[in-house]
């Protein structure tokens, strides 16, 4: 019986490695007997190992609508959908995967992630757990269970799975700086550290814990060895604006203003819409003494984020300085909105009442100012 002498030809070709030969076998197949779901999946195949995706998705959809290894064919077509992006598609897909019973570990990962790229973050946590009850050690599964309970606030659980993935791969970089921003997070800073100079031992190149080993530093008032840290990775990655702000940031605190104008505005120049780099920069023109130049900073820094009760206190002492007390009394009220617990914001307003005369006003703001410190 040779009818199927070509299908038997393509299988052997595809175990061969020889992809081209067996997509051509498939089709002379396929040609002569179009109805079998087999042959169409098989091809499926062969264009998947060859990445031609479109030409895949064609091929996966026919079995199908013949109602053959549908099961399969739609873990497939699901992967396909998921690698191009096409989200909606690609969940439809893997449903029907795991619906149907060809349910493995990897078609509910692959709706996971899905989900997860949908940004369905409670569904991508279900299907996470669906996969981890078929493959409970496999640290793909964990690393992307632990990325949806941080997009859903529960750092814990997050720090659970990722401790589990540390367990099977101690030395993976990748892993340990993500357990350091998870410590930060938790105001951990010495965990965080130990876990970001992991990360670097692994990988000196890391630029990103590096920069966050500095900010840890920082946190820590450790200030000599962050402005290291940065400078380290400043010297990797001389774009990295996050290295350069927070170098900037550690040398107003060493009093080197005239150095950290130079980070800051080189971080200005790379990203001129950050309103915590304007506001930095016009905090070290404020504490040279320039305070025009800080003045144009603090209003930039505002109109970029308007919620940075510092940014309106300090514009609002400049003002206040320079005799314009009803606008520095409208930035002390907007600071102390910001942010209630704002006592000097308080103890200068109640200074602006008082030379008014507004004696009630004044023994309020003062009282409120005495209360909080």
């Amino acid at each position: 019986n040779y009818q199927n002498i070509h299908a038997l030809l393509g299988s052997a070709f595809f175990q061969m490695g020889s992809t081209d030969k067996a997509i051509t076998a498939y089709k002379k197949q396929i040609e002569l007997n179009p109805k079998v779901a087999d042959y169409h999946y098989n091809l499926g195949l062969a264009y998947l190992k060859k990445q031609p995706y479109d030409e895949a998705v064609q091929a996966f959809k026919t079995p199908i609508t013949l109602d053959a290894n549908a099961g399969k064919a739609y873990r497939n077509l699901g992967y396909i959908l998921l690698n191009q992006q096409k989200l909606t598609e690609a969940v439809q897909a893997l449903q029907q995967a795991v619906s149907l019973g060809a349910t493995s570990w990897y078609d509910w990962y692959n709706l996971g992630v899905a989900y997860y790229l949908q940004e369905a973050y409670a569904d991508a946590v279900q299907a996470c757990q669906k996969a981890l009850e078929l493959q409970p050690q496999n640290t793909d599964v964990q690393t992307a269970l632990a990325k949806a309970y941080l997009k859903m606030g529960r750092t814990d659980a997050a720090l659970i799975q990722y401790q589990a993935v540390r367990k099977s791969r101690p030395f993976a970089p990748e892993i340990r700086y993500e357990i350091g921003l998870i410590y930060r997070q938790k105001k951990q800073c010495q965990e965080a550290i130990a876990e970001f100079r992991w990360a670097l031992k692994q990988d000196p190149n890391h630029v990103k814990a590096r920069t966050q080993l500095a900010e840890c530093l920082m946190e820590s008032g450790q200030i000599d060895n962050a402005i290291v840290a940065y400078e380290h990775a400043l010297e990797l990655e001389p774009d990295a604006v996050d290295a350069r702000l927070g170098l900037g940031i550690a040398l107003i605190n060493q009093r080197e203003y005239e150095k950290a104008l130079t980070h800051l505005l080189q971080a200005k120049s790379r990203d001129p819409e950050r309103g915590d780099i304007r506001f930095h920069l016009a905090l070290c023109y404020d504490l040279e003494g320039q305070h025009q130049q800080a003045a144009e900073e603090y209003q930039e820094s505002i109109k970029i984020d308007p919620t940075l009760p510092e940014a309106h206190f300090n514009l609002a002492v400049i003002y206040d300085g320079e005799g314009r007390k009803t606008d520095a009394e409208n930035l002390y009220q907007k600071s102390v909105t910001l942010k209630p617990d704002f006592a000097e914001a308080y103890n200068n307003l109640g200074t602006i009442y008082s030379d008014r005369g507004e004696v009630q006003k004044a023994l309020e703001a003062f009282a409120q100012a005495i209360t909080l410190k």
